[in-house]
């Protein structure tokens, strides 16, 4: 019998002490797969992650793979393999559903992306915290201060989705914008459920200087400015 519950979503991203490189990049340069978006969240009794690629070449797939702090041994256990394209530079969506145990308070997640060739590369992790209480979901609606700022290359934008959200997903845009007002880049666009985000920025091929970046949902607008040096 399926268990449906509320839970809060607290999705963390973060560099992996496990694995020290994340899918995209490594002390060498460019990884054969280039990640551009991962996040997970709770739904009827499932965890569902979903990433993206921004560029793949001879990527064999992605193996999911799952901890959880309760765990004393803090072994990562494979859980799925997810198929990948092979090679592409176009923008490829992909998901996974994972069922949960009832009663874990925090689960790791993260990707182990493996070549044709049998090379591999890991994602950072993703961190969900459950907590079987719907009041503890956003109640705003808000968009906080990037961190690092000023940074080079990399910062992270987290925002929150208030509850208004859970009578369904709400489509979502981050968009990235130069001093001058003109779009660099869009971030984010597609529909969420209610919890907190982040998610990292990479302006490895923007010059320094001023930038914003705005999050537009349900018809309204926040906007923060963040500062690129090199």
């Amino acid at each position: 019998m399926r268990i449906k519950l509320t839970f809060l979503i607290i999705i963390i991203l973060f560099i992996s002490s496990i694995a020290k490189v994340g899918i995209g990049y490594s002390n060498q340069g460019p990884l054969p797969v280039e990640l551009s978006l991962l996040t997970a969240f709770v739904k009827d009794g499932a965890v569902i992650l979903k990433w993206e690629t921004v560029t793949e070449i001879n990527n064999h797939g992605f193996e999911v793979q799952k901890l959880s702090i309760d765990n004393k041994d803090s072994t990562w256990i494979s859980i799925g393999f997810v198929e990948g394209s092979g090679t592409s530079n176009s923008l490829k969506e992909y998901s996974f559903i994972d069922e949960f145990e009832i009663g874990l308070e925090i689960i790791c997640y993260r990707l182990k992306q493996i070549d044709q060739d049998g090379k591999v590369s890991y994602s950072k992790e993703i961190s969900l915290s459950l907590v079987s209480n719907s009041e503890m979901l956003p109640n705003v609606f808000n968009l906080y201060q990037n961190y690092p700022n000023p940074f080079n290359p990399t910062t992270k934008i987290k925002f929150a989705l208030p509850q208004e959200s859970l009578s369904g997903s709400s489509n979502v845009v981050l968009k990235l914008f130069d001093i001058l007002g003109r779009e660099v880049a869009i971030l984010i666009n597609k529909n969420l459920d209610a919890g907190f985000y982040e998610i990292e920025l990479n302006a490895e091929g923007l010059s320094s200087g001023m930038y914003f970046y705005q999050l537009i949902w349900n018809g309204k607008s926040l906007t923060k400015k963040l500062m690129l040096t090199k």
